[in-house]
């Protein structure tokens, strides 16, 4: 809701992110991203995060590092 407030924490690390916990993200389009975690992973480049806006239908076509997350949202005002 537009008219609604976030509050929100920033990661000191990796293991701060969990499967469930709404982040901000920067995209690699450079927009900033509200969605929430759906997968967490690891490949060659290390830990990644597949996220999900929760009225779309599918996941966000791109692997998240952790350098491109901003923020944790641990709440929100209505």
């Amino acid at each position: 809701d537009e008219t609604s407030n976030a509050i929100q924490i920033v990661p000191g690390s990796p293991d701060d992110i969990e499967l469930g916990d709404i982040i901000s993200y920067n995209s690699k389009d450079g927009d900033v991203i509200i969605h929430r975690v759906v997968e967490i992973s690891e490949d060659d480049e290390g830990i990644f995060y597949i996220a999900k806006g929760d009225n779309n239908p599918r996941p966000d076509n791109e692997k998240i590092r952790f350098f491109q997350v901003r923020r944790i949202t641990v709440g929100i005002i209505y």
